[in-house]
């Protein structure tokens, strides 16, 4: 083994190289965790139980370990050839053996514990192990993040102490950075400035400080603190000229210091920052609460030691006059008026930024738009150096200007997340809305973290919902303190309600979802606040729609509303589409219901819909009722009966073609209730029943039930006992076994067996009475299934002996496997285990003819409750070897299959028979396996 092959970093986001490459990507974070956890052991032993408790405090011992043993797997396959470090000293311990590898943050322990304070500095390059919230991972960082500000406070003094006071501010900078609100970093800082022959910055590191406490803690700097403050103030003032300029000029308001982390904005941020080095004017447009603030913010302190700190901050949220945007633009510059004429002109402000390059960001713009767009051409218009970077919810109109918006985060659809809750959290955090409300959620409630599928899911909800958009994310975050993620999701019905907690500093806009929102609309013309109200019944609408529901004269005013941000304007399907978010959509729907409009508004929403649909009648119409699927739904939800009834027969053959017979059938049912004898729906009844047949048969394949308790979906119950009714209606008897196949499948799964049996009888009736082999020999396997989980085994027996025999036909072994093995089971619950033997060894040779080692695993773990011995269990142990190979595959059933192994061999055969299946591998057993399991006397698709 190269021990010198190993590189490990754990300051920012976790790095592992290995021979100079990156790791392979593992399965879950956790696996990650589980390496960081025992380098900073630093080569020590580690319990095992010690370990699964860390990485998941909320599983049970024995849940814990297995999913440790699981990350242990996928850790060894990712190290490769470094896989040998991992050493278990005892049964119950590990430890990662480290020698001759590279670690930033045990170097950094080692700088430390020496009191190389330049070096320990050097390697500390973020935060240990970003992007992880666990509690023992904060504790780490803490220590890491405390001991480097230590160490830059002892450099700055060693800095200080040779008379290198610049030095000193450089690196004391740096700490403050890190902790701003750290009085003794800030004493330092103000000491070293003064002693470099600045005191007026000193001053103004004072000043920021108090700011930034009383702001974010409600506190004042302490005592010792606030005294040298005084003391250099006193000593500026008597070192200044008697002799004062009309204009005072002071240090620049700085950008605020927000308290949280910036989370997934880095491509805005360097993006803006390319666009403010071509463009002097840049504007941040999106809705409130987006996050323009923050970027912006983030874009500043990215640019401003090139500008050499002349970098100006302007909040002009608090003004609620244009008459005082001039004088806070300048005291955001750092000027004072005249004590004279009690003015600041603009002329003096463009004296202050001519003199080199300079940035001016002026925030939150939206409610000063015309005066601002003067005062920014004006001061461009006079200053070719000077850059200006401003956010509002629309772009200030002027030539020149680059507008970016800032888009809300991305957040993942549940549905398309992994089944593994690990696995599920660690797709989840890589979307910056559900890293958000984590990060703020812990904020709220110490301790939080996602230790369940439901809780990754209802996170994954709640981001979805609230469109990704910051400020709404932090004030639900805020709700965990008191309700459950299911609870918070629950409630955005009335979101508004719900979202109430902003921080008490903030703007009164921003501590309220609704206020948020209502900011935004007080804003708009009374024309701008008709529209947004009328289009709010639209889930997505072309321009053609929004004519037909508020009028012909709309494209000026949903220009508007597109250039406020409140509508976003998208190309989808080769046309522009425009689309509100959520938030903003159910703000709007409130108006409209308050207005009295809402019936009218939905009417004529409704009657578009209806014309859409029965003009778009042929296959490739399909696409552009796909992009319409929401306004369908909710057309359909809002028409009144003799609308429902035509849009239902328009919808019909969109259905057949998109393969949605199950939304179709619930809605032709209800038409038929409607209009029994309507031609037309009983026409498009038989082709969506058609299509309906076809879905439910690839179903019923895809979920035929085992006795090993392989999960299914739940599939809507309700539906399907309107297409049964529905095809009774019509004697369509073929289709009749597939919905009932379909319905005994629900009715087990919610654990009713009693009605599944009869359901079950029905269809093997149907079946019988059709001739159908294929059908017969499915519903006599899924009748057996029924019947082994009422505890009816001979039952069982004589029913899947049935289905076996007629799978074991030329043309049958479409269901022979599954049927063999749960007839073994069956045959072992009956006591009849010579049978089963035979059947599982034959069952065993069939899967291992195209190997499928799911289904081989639990062949195996029936087999060996048949009382084998001898060469079976020597196959067994080897094949239980070459499936430890695999990724965690079955392994409770792998389990089960090795304590009856281990029952009749000794542990030295079985270990050697189980560690030749590992080096043989599930490519290499096979052709051994099939020797040890072929049949003897009948092949294998015979007869029992």
């Amino acid at each position: 083994m190269d021990l010198h092959m190993l590189e490990i970093h754990l300051f920012g986001p976790l790095r592992v190289l290995i021979q100079g490459e990156p790791m392979p990507r593992v399965r879950t974070r956790s696996v990650e965790w589980l390496l960081a956890l025992l380098v900073l052991r630093n080569g020590r032993s580690v319990s095992r139980a010690w370990l699964a408790g860390t990485l998941w405090p909320e599983s049970d011992e024995t849940q814990a370990l297995q999913n440790l043993r699981h990350d242990l797997v996928s850790l060894r396959k990712a190290l490769g050839t470094e896989s040998e470090r991992l050493q278990s000293p005892t049964r119950d311990s590990l430890s990662l053996d480290l020698s001759g590898a590279s670690c930033d943050v045990l170097s950094f322990d080692a700088a430390i514990l020496s009191g190389d304070w330049e070096s320990a500095a050097e390697l500390y390059i973020g935060t240990l192990l970003e992007g992880c919230y666990k509690e023992w991972a904060v504790v780490e960082r803490d220590l890491r993040a405390e001991q480097c500000l230590q160490a830059l406070q002892s450099l700055a003094q060693k800095a200080a102490d040779e008379g290198d006071h610049l030095l000193a501010v450089r690196v004391l900078r740096r700490a403050e950075a890190m902790d701003s609100l750290r009085d003794s970093t800030v004493r330092q800082l103000m000491l070293s400035l003064a002693a470099s022959g600045d005191p007026g910055a000193a001053v103004e590191v004072y000043r920021d400080l108090r700011q930034r406490l009383h702001h974010e803690l409600h506190a004042t700097p302490d005592e010792a603190t606030t005294r040298l403050f005084q003391e250099i103030r006193s000593q500026a003032a008597a070192q200044k000229p008697t002799a004062r300029p009309t204009a005072l000029r002071g240090k620049p308001k700085k950008a605020p210091f927000p308290l949280s982390t910036l989370i997934g904005r880095e491509e805005e941020v360097r993006s803006v920052v390319e666009s403010l080095a071509q463009y002097r004017l840049v504007t941040l447009i999106g809705a409130g609460g987006v996050g323009k603030t923050r970027v912006a913010i983030e874009v500043v302190r990215s640019v401003q030691d090139s500008l050499d700190s002349r970098v100006a901050w302007v909040e002009l949220a608090p003004l609620d006059s244009p008459d005082l945007l001039v004088s806070a633009t300048a005291l955001a510059l750092g000027l004072t008026e005249d004590h004279e004429t009690d003015e600041i002109t603009v002329q003096k402000i463009l004296a202050t930024v001519d003199e080199a390059p300079y940035l001016i960001a002026f925030d939150n713009c939206e409610h000063l738009m015309e005066d601002v767009a003067a005062l920014v051409e004006t001061l461009l218009g006079a200053s070719p150096t000077l850059r200006i970077l401003t956010t509002s919810r629309q772009r200030l109109g002027l030539v020149g200007e680059m507008a970016r918006r800032v888009p809300s985060l991305a957040a993942p659809e549940p549905a398309t997340l992994p089944l593994e809750v690990n696995a599920a959290v660690a797709e989840a955090l890589k979307f910056p809305a559900v890293r958000l409300f984590v990060e703020r959620a812990h904020a709220a409630r110490p301790g939080f973290q996602l230790t369940q599928a439901e809780e990754v899911a209802a996170v994954c909800t709640i981001a979805r919902r609230l469109d990704g958009i910051p400020l709404a994310l932090e004030l639900a975050a805020a709700r965990v303190a008191t309700l459950t993620l299911a609870n918070i999701a629950e409630r955005l019905d009335d979101r508004f309600s719900l979202l109430t907690m902003g921080a008490r500093t903030a703007l009164p806009r921003q501590k309220t979802l609704r206020a948020l929102i209502a900011w935004s609309y007080d804003l708009l013309s009374d024309e701008e606040k008709a529209m947004l109200r009328s289009l709010s019944v639209f889930s997505g609408w072309t321009i053609e729609a929004a004519e037909a529901v508020y009028g012909s004269d709309t494209l000026d005013t949903l220009a508007s509303l597109t250039d406020k941000s409140l509508v976003l304007a998208e190309e989808e399907g080769g046309r522009i589409r425009y689309r509100m978010l959520e938030t903003i959509r159910e703000y709007a729907l409130e108006r409209l219901r308050e207005s009295g409009c809402e019936d009218e508004a939905r009417d004529r929403h409704t009657t578009f819909f209806l014309r859409l649909a029965e003009d778009l009648q042929d296959p490739a119409a399909t696409a552009i009722l796909e992009l319409e699927k929401a306004n369908l739904h909710a057309a359909l939800a809002n028409a009144k009966p003799d609308a429902y009834v035509r849009l239902v027969s328009a919808l019909c053959p969109y259905w057949v073609h998109r393969g949605s017979a199950f939304e179709g059938c619930v809605h032709v049912q209800a038409a038929l209730d409607l209009c029994p004898d309507g031609q037309q729906l009983l026409d498009g009844a038989h082709a969506l029943l058609g299509t309906l047949h076809c879905e439910q048969d690839r179903l019923a394949e895809r979920s035929a039930p085992s006795f090993a308790g392989l999960e299914r979906g739940n599939e809507r119950v309700a539906v399907l006992e309107r297409a049964l009714a529905i095809q009774r209606r019509l004697g369509q008897r073929p289709e009749m076994v597939v919905t009932l196949r379909c319905l005994r499948s629900l009715a087990e799964d919610s654990g009713d067996f009693t009605r599944a049996e009869a359901l079950v009888n029905e269809a093997v009736a149907i079946a019988r009475e059709l001739g159908n082999r294929l059908f017969l020999s499915i519903t006599l396997h899924e009748g057996g299934c029924v019947v082994y989980r009422l505890k009816q085994y001979e039952k069982a027996v004589e029913l899947l002996s049935q289905a076996l025999e007629l799978f074991s036909q030329p043309g049958g072994v479409y269901g022979f496997g599954f049927c063999s093995n749960n007839l073994a089971w069956a045959l072992i619950s009956h006591g009849e285990l010579d049978r089963a033997r035979e059947l599982q060894r034959r069952t065993l040779a069939f899967y291992l003819e195209d190997p499928d080692w799911d289904c081989i695993v639990w062949s195996l773990a029936g087999f060996t409750k048949t009382g084998i011995g001898g060469e079976d269990a020597i196959g067994v142990a080897m094949l239980l070897g070459a499936a430890s190979t695999l990724e965690e595959r079955n392994q409770g059933l792998c389990d089960r299959a090795r304590d009856d192994v281990q029952r009749v061999l000794s542990s030295e055969a079985y270990q050697s028979s189980f560690d030749r299946g590992v080096s043989l591998g599930t490519s290499g057993i096979v052709a051994e396996a099939r020797r040890v399991f072929a049949s003897k006397d009948v092949a294998v698709l015979g007869t029992i």
